[in-house]
């Protein structure tokens, strides 16, 4: 399975569960909302074929996924599954585009 099959898969997948009311809204100062809409927007704009950033336009999916994995070991349960895709998500988005840099 191609890694951009990988990501549209976990992505349908996320996308039918809810955020989970148990997380509340921030963890050491990450406000989990916003975290959580712009990881979304950075995954959707890659699968819609809108954005093929270079390297150098990685920082915000790069600083979600900082994040995603400081607040996803700070859960259990619903919380940690959530954030948990979350953060394989945008390291499979990370990955492919810097992939695709190195073969061009």
């Amino acid at each position: 399975m191609s890694s951009i099959t990988k990501v549209r898969k976990l992505w349908k997948e996320h996308l039918a569960i809810p955020f989970p009311e148990e997380c509340g809204t921030e963890v050491s100062g990450i406000d989990l909302m916003t975290l959580d809409t712009i990881s979304a927007g950075c995954i959707s704009t890659f699968l819609d074929g809108k954005g093929n950033p270079d390297l150098q336009r990685t920082s915000i999916p790069g600083i979600c996924y900082r994040d995603l994995t400081f607040v996803t070991g700070r859960f259990d349960g619903k919380g940690k599954e959530y954030f948990s895709r979350l953060e394989q998500l945008a390291g499979l988005v990370l990955r492919e585009v810097r992939d695709r840099n190195q073969n061009n």
